[in-house]
C-alpha cells in the first residue's frame, strides 16, 4: 500500500520523446511537449511543423513549464488544448476511483470508461499524475482505512469498508503505510515513540517522522510543536499551518 499525496507529473526517457517526434506520434500528445530555442516555440509530439535540429530542442512535462522558461505556444497545434484534454481525461479517471476505492478496479475496466488502451492510459495517467492506476488505487484504499479509523471503526470494519479483502496483507503493509499497526493507529499513536524532522526544501516544508515500525515523509504543516500522532492527524484533517521544531522525538502517551 502506498500513500500517494503529493504526485509530480514525469516526462517520458528522453530517448522515447526523441521517437515520438521523429514520428510525430498522435499517442505522445498530452505526455510532455517539445520547445526549440531557436524560434521560441513549444509544441505537441505530433505538430506538423518541419522538424528542428535536435541540439536545439528542450523538452518540457507541461506546456506551463515552457511557458515558464519563455517559450511560447504554437499557434498550429495548439499543444495547450490538447494537454488539457489529456488532463481532463485522467482526473475524471482518478475521480472514479476514488468514489469506488473499495472496489475490484482493472486496468482493463479504466481504460475502457476513459476510452484509451490499458497501455496508453498507464503511460498517461503516470506522466499527468507520477504514478500508475493501480498505485493511485492503492492509496486511495489506504486513505480510507485511516478514515475509518480515525471515525473509531473496528479494525475488520475498516479494512472491509476500504476495500481490502485479506486482513494480514493490511497488517503486513502497515509498518510501512501507518509507521504501526492499525490498532495502534486507531488508538491515536497511544504508546508510540515517534521520532521527526522538519525542514524547509525547494519543495516547500517537509517533515519526516518515524517509528521503529516504519517511516513517513510528508507536509511538514502536518505536525504541531509537541509532535503527537493525535495532533498530527488533526492537522492532516484540517491542513492546518503550526509552529514547527526543527528535530524532536517524542513518546506520545495520548488517545484519540
Amino acid at each position: 500500500m502506498t500513500d500517494t499525496s503529493t504526485m509530480t507529473r514525469k516526462m517520458p526517457a528522453e530517448g522515447a520523446m526523441r521517437r515520438a517526434l521523429a514520428d510525430r506520434d498522435p499517442r505522445s500528445d498530452g505526455l510532455f511537449v517539445y520547445g526549440v530555442i531557436t524560434t521560441g516555440v513549444y509544441c505537441r509530439p505530433s505538430c506538423p511543423s518541419r522538424s528542428a535540429k535536435p541540439e536545439n530542442i528542450r523538452f518540457f512535462p507541461d506546456p506551463a513549464a515552457a511557458e515558464s522558461a519563455g517559450l511560447r505556444e504554437c499557434k498550429r497545434c495548439r499543444p495547450r488544448a490538447s494537454h488539457d484534454r489529456v488532463s481532463r481525461v485522467i482526473e475524471t479517471v482518478a475521480q472514479y476511483i476514488e468514489q469506488h476505492a473499495s472496489e475490484r478496479l482493472t486496468l482493463g475496466d479504466l481504460a475502457k470508461r476513459a476510452h484509451l488502451s490499458p497501455a496508453h492510459l498507464q503511460r498517461r495517467f503516470k506522466a499527468v499524475l507520477g504514478v500508475s492506476p493501480k498505485m493511485y488505487h492503492d492509496a486511495a484504499r489506504l486513505r480510507r482505512l485511516k478514515s475509518g479509523l480515525k471515525a473509531g471503526k473496528s479494525i475488520v470494519d475498516a479494512i472491509a469498508e476500504a476495500g481490502f479483502e485479506s486482513t494480514s496483507r493490511v497488517y503486513s503493509h502497515a509498518p510501512r503505510s501507518l509507521g504501526m499497526t492499525p490498532s495502534a493507529y486507531r488508538r491515536g499513536g497511544a504508546g508510540e515513540t515517534i521520532a521527526y524532522a522538519a525542514r524547509d526544501t525547494a519543495m516547500g516544508p517537509l517533515l519526516m517522522a518515524a517509528t521503529d515500525r516504519g517511516v513517513y515523509v510528508g507536509d511538514r504543516r502536518l505536525i504541531d510543536r509537541k509532535g503527537t500522532l493525535s495532533e498530527c492527524r488533526r492537522r492532516e484533517d484540517r491542513q492546518e499551518r503550526g509552529d514547527w521544531s526543527e528535530t524532536s522525538s517524542h513518546r506520545n502517551s495520548r488517545g484519540r
